[in-house]
């Protein structure tokens, strides 16, 4: 777990606030891979909020870390209300969402909405480093007036003369811009077409929007791409949950865990104690039933076959009472982008 604290926040295009944080000690921050994400969690008052896991928009070249989130839910709702100074712990990174140098030459990004946030890490270290790869981006908005970092990949595409991106907005209105290419419509298997018509077969798809759009450009891309990992999605839904399945939360596991380990470890004493105790009992019951039938009369009809009888009892019982009965334990077996 690395320790932040806010040193800016401001929110972008109506509706995404967008995260600044600075690592409390330099020494101590976290590294990453562009195109991960990581877990964060922040303090209202003393109480810890629960951990939702968003992708890094900043560079890893970058001073600061840096997130951008749709304002939505519970969470973020009460994200927009941080101070500047407030703590900020992060965990990860998580994801392979990342760029291979020896195997991707050719890249096409497809995102949808907030899904752009790992594509902005790409882009910036790509630009940063001079990346000699031919990346293109396919955007689709819904509306023109809420496209997140528009002015920055505009400005990317400029600095880089490797990527170009083309807008797609999918209602509402559209206004030319000087020096962009924004249009009405879907991203559809032609847009990838006219993307990809001069390159080599050798084209590696990134996909990172809802779950809806992403589903819907694997079945487009499958049918055009033989090699299977050609094609690298993100399964990207706004303040996800670090969990494993869809109900345990970081807090809820730790607790389950827990839970779970006394569980076996009181199970695991009770049967070592029974197992112990068990020998015990019945060695008392066999010394019980000898005492008995050795105090007890005889009559004649049973002489003959008393000494066989208490010989073998005398027999049992004299080796239940030399030596110790051998035990076998077998320890509890207990089983996280």
């Amino acid at each position: 777990m690395y320790k932040y604290t806010v040193k800016e926040k401001s929110i972008i295009s109506g509706d995404i606030l967008l995260l600044t944080l600075q690592p409390e000690k330099i020494s101590e921050q976290i590294r990453f891979y562009p195109g991960q994400y990581a877990a964060i969690s922040y303090y209202l008052g003393s109480r810890p909020s629960p951990t939702r896991c968003f992708s890094i928009v900043s560079s890893p070249r970058e001073k600061y870390l840096q997130f951008a989130m749709r304002i939505g839910g519970a969470f973020t709702q009460a994200a927009t209300t941080l101070e500047i100074g407030d703590r900020v712990d992060v965990d990860g990174p998580f994801g392979q969402f990342t760029l291979d140098p020896e195997f991707d030459d050719n890249l096409v990004f497809i995102a949808g909405g907030i899904g752009v946030t790992p594509f902005m890490s790409i882009l910036r270290y790509a630009t940063e480093i001079r990346l000699n790869k031919p990346i293109r981006l396919l955007y689709s908005c819904r509306s023109q007036d809420h496209i997140p970092f528009m002015a920055e990949l505009l400005e990317h595409e400029r600095q880089n003369p490797n990527f170009k991106v083309a807008f797609f907005i999918t209602d509402g209105q559209v206004t030319p811009i000087a020096d962009a290419q924004i249009t009405k419509q879907t991203i559809n298997e032609e847009s990838l077409s006219l993307v990809t018509n001069n390159w080599s077969k050798n084209i590696t798809y990134f996909i990172c929007g809802p779950t809806g759009f992403r589903k819907n450009f694997e079945t487009i891309l499958s049918k055009v791409v033989d090699d299977p990992d050609r094609v690298v999605t993100e399964s990207f839904t706004q303040a996800t949950k670090l969990s494993i399945g869809s109900k345990f939360s970081l807090p809820t596991l730790t607790y389950s865990l827990t839970a779970l380990a006394l569980l076996f470890g009181t199970g695991f004493i009770m049967s070592v104690d029974l197992a112990r105790a068990v020998p015990k009992i019945l060695n008392e019951q066999a010394a019980s039933s000898q005492n008995s039938t050795s105090t007890s009369p005889t009559s004649s009809n049973s002489s003959t076959s008393t000494p066989t009888s208490t010989s073998t009892n005398g027999n049992s019982s004299s080796a239940t009472t030399n030596s110790a009965p051998t035990q076998t334990y077998s320890q509890p077996i207990t089983s996280v982008s």
